[in-house]
């Protein structure tokens, strides 16, 4: 719905079509800052008061007699389809002043700012211009806070003929030829937020350190000293849109996209393309020469010879007129072999053809120079020109009719919220005006209103009231102060806005987890259900610990270990409270080991060579008889499987006890079909693979990998190629390798065949292997063992096990060497069903070395 009124003073008989609901995306209508519209507009009438922290709401010096409060920044931002209207007091946000005319603070500036009550167009549409247009003096655009955007110029200019320039004082009015840089020569005049006022007209020339802290925009605030300063932190954002240039094209702040069309460039501070005229980049020295030619951006400007004649010539560069002390001091790095985008960011306007978080498809954009500790840097802002037509400007009246986007001070739109207090009971807030007073009503159907209070006193911006419950609220504006209403727009008194209340419901426990057994190995399943206001949230506890990532209303753990078994209670809360469900007992029962589940297949894939090293493969056999083995070490063959760099050449050697039993350097085609029997991928034929099929008794067994003098990574595979055959069954097998970070972490994948769970003992040794005289440990492994893709169980530090002593026996029977208790060594216990899984061996805080990672049957 669209509500229409007539607003007389505005709109000069035109119509104000007020948006419900604001749905607009022109960043042109939304950029404004609007949020602390409800606070007068304060300033600090000298050093003493600023250090003391004493503002005041009114004041008068010289032309400016503010004699009621008055709100600050941005009034009202209305649009057609042509235009954005802006109205604003013109009044920073932030707390001005003071402003004095020596730096010593010693001498008042003549005037104190006051409310403009201005009405300011923008065009929706910005042109580029054919013919630019030179800015002008007064406002050239405005500031998102609704504070005036002033050029690089304060309006004087050097005379010739007297040998001193323009100023207030002596009444001269200057050649026109060296104008004065307004930082340069008034910044002794700014507040700390850079700005200052002609006549009662508050206005910005160059950077907005305190728009800009508002806005979050890497500045910091000192908040003893009351000053701003650059933040010191890694630059992270793009700036935001700080204001609007007439000619209707965007002012950002300091920082944009390194690569001016690509927004994952990073971030940095955006360069402008003028220099001083000292003798570098390819500019001329004028303190050799003299102010005797104008740099050739001037002589545009000017329409003259950049050649001077003399008597047009400035002075000499010296103590009293230093460089920069002109804006003719500076040339732009285009008008001397300067290329815009690779030796600096910003045109001659200041501004540059870029995407931005506004604008995903590009704009136009000008952007505030700085130096790196936030000086305003010339520029400053805008160029000499508009690089559009600058349509926009003060008009004192609407003659169209226009949509309102948002209108602020006490006028603004009341937002209620409503939550639970603590301790029962409601807590509103909402958006207040200084000076304004509320009342607040609670009502169960909207039809019939009981007042809770007639006189809420506004709290600033923001006011909070405690209220009984009710399903709606509605608070209405019923007084204000005495303000300057020159700029408000309509009749505050009257607004209201409404907000409906569901109370918050805590959470009930409905159906608590019931317990459960599950052999381990098995999914254990744990559910709850409960009622309550959503979103519900959950935290399963094992023990009285959380369990880590429980927080759902089914807890799942897809392969239960025995270390799993526990009491487990779920506690669910929302913003109403929290309820603990009844406690469930998990058991976990331990699962012998199904004489037809075995182990079929181990395969290491390790980095090689170098200093990495030899990786070495071992595997025990335990039985009667004997049984056909593959072992395989590929290279190659892992480059069709995406690995960056193969070992090129690996060799491979099979050793019992000491003694050598076979060698292999390049696979041989007969074994193909022992490869397909055993399930293992094929090489590609005539490659520099290298592969082994033997028929072994029982012992132990080791198959180290030669490199050939080459580094990559290979791939070292041990398969049981026996089939259902009688024979030894492997019991132990074991990888000792080099283990790195990212691609050259240790993966020992192996497979369980058969049928029924296996119960298997899994570690990675580092700190052990000292004891081996292993140089290069790796001091804190990690071992995660994988089914896919989904985590079956993780260890860091073996003692740190509910298991650890069942662990450090099962090493006794299973015939592994100790682990000393408390080293950092990892290592579990798991029953697992027949499938392919993953162990990943990998060092804790990306620490590198050797490690063994082994796998035990547990008979």
């Amino acid at each position: 719905m669209k509500l229409r009124f007539s607003l007389g003073v505005f709109c000069a008989g035109f119509a104000v079509v007020r948006s419900a609901d604001a749905a607009v995306s022109d960043p042109l209508v939304t950029s404004w800052l609007t949020a602390p519209t409800g606070w007068y507009a304060r300033l600090y009438q000298s050093d003493a008061a600023k250090a003391a922290g004493t503002a005041v709401t009114t004041w008068s010096r010289g032309q400016t007699n503010q004699t009621a409060p008055v709100y600050a920044g941005v009034m009202q931002v209305s649009y057609s389809t042509g235009w954005v209207y802006l109205r604003t007091s013109g009044l920073g946000y932030h707390v001005m002043g003071p402003w004095y005319l020596d730096a010593g603070h010693l001498q008042n500036f003549p005037n104190f700012p006051g409310n403009t009550a201005t009405i300011y167009r923008f065009p929706r549409v910005p042109a580029a211009a054919v013919t630019h247009t030179l800015t002008n003096g007064g406002a050239i655009g405005y500031f998102v806070d609704g504070v005036a955007m002033f050029d690089n110029r304060d309006t004087f200019s050097y005379t010739h003929a007297s040998s001193q320039d323009a100023t207030p004082v002596n009444g001269l009015h200057g050649d026109g030829v060296w104008n004065r840089d307004a930082f340069v020569n008034e910044a002794v005049t700014f507040d700390p937020a850079y700005a200052h006022q002609a006549g009662s007209q508050y206005h910005y020339h160059a950077n907005t350190p305190a728009l800009r802290h508002e806005l979050g925009d890497h500045v910091d605030f000192n908040a003893n000293t009351r000053t701003y300063q650059e933040s010191s932190a890694a630059v992270t954002a793009h700036s935001p849109i700080v204001g609007w240039a007439a000619d209707g094209y965007p002012v950002y702040g300091p920082y944009g996209y390194a690569s001016a069309m690509d927004a994952g460039s990073g971030v940095r501070r955006m360069i402008s393309g003028y220099v001083k005229r000292d003798g570098t980049r390819g500019t001329i020295n004028l303190a050799s020469t003299g102010r005797t030619t104008l740099p050739a951006w001037a002589a545009r400007a000017q329409s003259r010879s950049a050649s001077l004649a003399p008597t047009v010539q400035g002075p000499a560069v010296n103590g009293t007129y230093t460089l920069g002390h002109y804006l003719e001091d500076y040339e732009y790095l285009g008008d001397v072999g300067g290329t815009l985008g690779t030796n600096f960011d910003l045109d001659e306007y200041n501004g540059r053809e870029c995407v931005t978080p506004e604008f995903p498809q590009g704009t136009y954009a000008y952007f505030l120079s700085i130096e790196d500790d936030g000086t305003p840097k010339f520029p400053y802002i805008l160029g000499r020109w508009f690089r559009g037509t600058p349509a926009g400007g003060p008009v004192t009246a609407l003659s169209e009719t226009v949509t309102e986007y948002v209108r602020g001070a006490p006028a603004a739109a009341i937002g209620v919220m409503a939550g639970a207090a603590v301790g029962g009971g409601v807590t509103l807030s909402w958006n207040s005006a200084e000076g304004a007073t509320y009342k607040v009503e609670s009502s169960a159907d909207q039809a019939a209103w009981t007042t809770l209070a007639a006189a809420v006193t506004s709290g600033g911006a923001t006011t909070s009231y405690g209220a009984p419950v009710a399903g709606y609220y509605r608070v209405t504006l019923v007084a204000i102060a005495t303000y300057d209403t020159n700029g408000p727009v309509g009749t505050p008194v009257g607004t209201a806005g409404i907000v409906a209340y569901a109370p918050t419901v805590a959470p009930t426990i409905t159906t608590a987890p019931v317990s459960a057994t599950v052999a381990a190995g098995g999914e254990a399943m744990l559910a709850v259900e409960a009622n309550g206001s959503g979103p519900l949230a959950y935290q399963w506890r094992k023990d009285g610990v959380d369990v880590a990532a429980a927080t759902e209303a089914t807890l799942t753990i897809p392969f239960a270990q025995t270390k799993d078994s526990g009491s487990y209670v779920v506690a669910v809360s929302n913003a109403g409270g929290a309820a603990t469900s009844a406690a469930a007992a998990l058991t976990v029962t331990p699962t012998p080991t199904a004489a037809t589940a075995r182990l079929m297949n181990l395969s290491t894939r390790a980095q090689t060579g170098g200093a990495t090293g030899m990786p070495i493969v071992g595997f025990v056999l335990s039985g009667p008889g004997t049984r056909t083995m593959l072992v395989r070490a590929a290279g190659p063959a892992l480059a069709n499987s995406g690995v960056s760099a193969p070992l090129a050449d690996p060799s491979l050697s099979l050793v019992r006890e000491g003694t050598l039993l076979a060698a292999n350097e390049d696979w041989s085609a007969s074994d193909a079909a022992t490869f397909t029997a055993a399930g293992a991928f094929l090489f590609t034929a005539g490659s520099k693979d290298a592969a082994l099929v033997s028929a072994l008794a029982g012992g132990v067994y080791s198959a180290p990998v030669g490199t050939g003098g080459g580094m990559g990574v290979a791939l070292v595979e041990v398969y049981d190629a026996g089939g259902n055959a009688v024979g030894p069954a492997l019991t132990n097998l074991s990888s000792r390798t080099f283990v790195g970070v990212g691609e050259q972490v240790a993966i020992a994948g192996f497979v369980i065949g058969g049928s029924g769970p296996m119960r298997l003992l899994l570690r990675a040794a580092g700190p052990a292997l000292a004891a081996y005289g292993v140089g290069d440990a790796l001091v804190d492994p990690r071992v995660t063992l994988y089914a896919g893709s989904a985590v079956v169980a993780t260890n860091d530090d073996w003692s740190d096990n509910v298991d650890a002593a069942t662990v450090a026996t099962t090493a006794t029977e299973t015939g592994a060497f100790a682990l000393a208790s408390g080293s950092k060594d990892a290592a579990m216990i798991v029953s697992l069903p027949p499938g392919v899984y993953s162990m990943v061996v990998a060092g804790a805080g990306a620490n590198t070395g050797t490690a063994l990672a082994e796998i035990y049957v547990v008979p």
